[in-house]
């Protein structure tokens, strides 16, 4: 008698993976991880070749207050100090973002670019929670 696997208490002779997409659900049967991991890299790979889910992110601008020298900043109001003090919190939070945003797009043409499933699936798992890019497992019952 075949052996079979359980996760979480289902086994994964049932287990679905439904993706919640904008025109409706897919719905795959992912009974191994092998499968799982050719499903998540073959709707990684459709997203990307419909061009608009997932964009290379831009580099932030850099404000113009901040090409002043310090000089000149040391002749500026308080009010306009902080403004420049402002600016600079914002764009180094905005360089961040962009460096977790990059690092993700980099998985992301890793992935499909390598063929790797397994880092397909986990790129799909870091947008999980993005407008139409929803997924969750489903196991079928058994009788």
């Amino acid at each position: 008698m075949k052996k079979v696997r359980e996760v979480g208490g289902k086994t994964l002779n049932g287990r679905l993976i439904v993706f919640r997409e904008k025109h409706g659900d897919r719905i795959f049967r992912v009974e191994t991880d092998e499968k799982l991991w050719a499903v998540a890299l073959k709707v990684l790979k459709e997203r990307d070749a419909e061009d608009y889910w997932y964009e290379e992110p831009e580099v932030p601008e850099k404000p113009t207050s901040l090409l002043l020298t310090n000089e000149q900043i040391a002749t500026l109001s308080e009010g306009a100090r902080d403004v420049v003090k402002q600016d600079q919190e914002q764009y180094e939070r905005n360089l961040r973002e962009h460096r977790t945003n990059m690092a993700r797009y980099q998985r992301l043409r890793q992935a499909i670019d390598l063929g790797d499933g397994r880092l397909a699936l986990r790129v799909l798992g870091e947008r999980k929670d993005y407008e139409y890019e929803g997924w969750d497992f489903e196991y079928l019952d058994e009788v």
